[in-house]
């Protein structure tokens, strides 16, 4: 009778437990790329705050601590010195004043509307003043866009504009926003000094400390 012999693998019966060991290894270091990754987006989120946060600087009082205070000052008779207003029918010049609390003029703006019989009237005049304020821009060693003027029409309207900042304004800049200038050449201060110098002038003021 043939004697069959049987063999039995090595590891035969045996669990195999290098796939779990595999897994746990590979889990492993999963962990290192992952906290890698996460570090990675917080240094990006931090750099884009940091480029996107600008340049802050204080000085003087807190804003929370600063108002904003207004005056406007009214006349329909005056007429500025730098802007004529022959033939019209009405006319009526209006400054507004921006200071930083009550002591420092932030801007101020000049409006000076004309009314004219007709249309054409007004147009006719638009050239003729825009033409005249130019030469007295030139005069004044200004370019023509100084003060941002304009000079707009509607209908028989005609509205000319003026506007600066505090830095702009001086002893030259005055009068074209019909501020009187002292004999040293300096301007009015804070918002008391410009009500005293328009009112002396003629002009109605209203201020936003008077209510």
């Amino acid at each position: 009778m043939e004697e069959k012999l049987y063999f039995k693998p090595e590891h035969y019966g045996q669990k195999n437990d290098n796939k779990p060991k595999e897994k746990s290894e590979k889990k492993n270091r999963r962990i290192p790329k992952l906290l890698g990754f996460l570090l990675l987006i917080v240094i990006i989120v931090l750099i884009i705050i940091w480029l996107l946060r600008g340049k802050t600087t204080v000085s003087g009082r807190y804003p929370e601590n600063v108002k904003t205070e207004s005056l406007t000052c009214v006349s329909t008779e005056l007429t500025p010195e730098k802007l004529s207003g022959a033939d019209a029918k009405d006319k009526e010049v209006k400054i507004n004043a921006i200071f930083r609390d009550v002591e420092e003029l932030k801007s101020i703006s000049l409006t000076y509307t004309l009314n004219y019989a007709s249309s054409d009237e007004a147009y006719g005049y638009e050239a003729k003043s825009h033409a005249e304020f130019n030469k007295s821009l030139s005069a004044s060693g200004y370019s023509v866009s100084k003060f941002k003027n304009k000079f707009a029409r509607y209908d028989s309207d005609l509205i000319i504009s003026l506007f600066a900042e505090k830095n702009e304004l001086d002893q030259i800049a005055a009068p074209y926003f019909m501020l009187s200038v002292d004999k040293d050449g300096s301007i009015p201060g804070n918002i008391s000094e410009y009500k005293k110098n328009y009112e002396a002038q003629g002009f109605s003021c209203e201020s936003s400390i008077d209510k």
